[in-house]
């Protein structure tokens, strides 16, 4: 690994799995007209063994292996505690920046005088249908686009979403918990807030969000208890915030209700 000493962006991309996935992510970062960044891979020890010396090539990546799986959080904020950038931005290791992308943050970064804390971008879904490539750009509800609902459409994102974080506010705040398995993503979006860092909307520079078979609802829907568990969890944990937040509380309420319906619907005789 070998670029500058503080480059601007320090790319944290956690990977399990998913190799030729990974690759295809770290291209969309090196094909990139924006050059002040590095990339942290850290492999959360996958089960088969990645090429090594494909990671070695490529200059300004480092490249960690943990010795037993720790999850997506930890290996994210073990990136964190090396990463050398001015701001950590996460890429998940299924998804790609879109061109241009680390331009259009920068750029938008520098228009704000470089006074950002958090930012955050758009997705667009990748889906395959038919065969080929489906491109769907993500719409919020009209109800939704207006400026006193960015606090949820910011919760509704995950760290994937192009999600830029200054690093040492990433690490004033404690990084992400690891006490959560689903909602890690929400729970650090919502203590940024409660301390008052103001996520900045990039409406301009996007990722492309790869979905799959394995995210299929049918699988999900095993989950959702210990999800609505951790919801319930951030409203008793953060009661002053949703107190002041009116649609972020019923946001996550709607939340809550969608997957009660959804593990109604998966054991038809509780319903009938």
């Amino acid at each position: 690994m070998k670029k500058e000493d503080t480059p601007y962006f320090s790319i944290v991309i956690p990977t399990y799995n998913r190799e030729k996935m990974l690759k295809n992510a770290i291209h969309s970062v090196l094909v990139q007209d924006f050059k002040s960044y590095e990339i942290i891979v850290v492999n959360d020890a996958s089960s088969h063994q990645y090429d090594r010396s494909y990671f070695d090539s490529i200059e300004g990546l480092h490249y960690i292996e943990n010795h037993q799986n720790k999850g997506q959080a930890e290996s994210r904020n073990i990136a964190a505690r090396v990463a050398k950038g001015r701001y950590l931005l996460f890429l998940d290791d299924d998804d790609c920046f879109t061109d241009g992308f680390l331009r259009k943050t920068y750029q938008y970064h520098a228009n704000k005088n470089f006074n950002i804390d958090v930012s955050w971008s758009q997705g667009i879904n990748v889906s395959i249908e038919n065969g080929k490539e489906k491109f769907e750009p993500i719409v919020w509800p009209e109800e939704c686009q207006s400026d006193k609902y960015a606090p949820v459409r910011f919760l509704r994102s995950g760290l994937g979403f192009g999600v830029c974080i200054r690093k040492d506010i990433f690490e004033k705040v404690g990084g992400i918990d690891t006490k959560y398995k689903f909602l890690e993503d929400t729970e650090l979006f919502i203590r940024l807030m409660y301390y008052n860092y103001i996520p900045h909307e990039i409406k301009n520079a996007e990722v492309y969000i790869h979905k799959h078979n394995e995210t299929q609802l049918t699988k999900e829907v095993k989950n959702f208890k210990y999800r609505i568990a951790e919801c319930k969890s951030l409203l008793n944990l953060y009661r002053d915030y949703y107190a002041v937040n009116f649609h972020s509380k019923a946001d996550l309420h709607w939340y809550m209700r969608e997957m009660e319906l959804e593990i109604m619907k998966s054991q038809p005789d509780l319903v009938s």
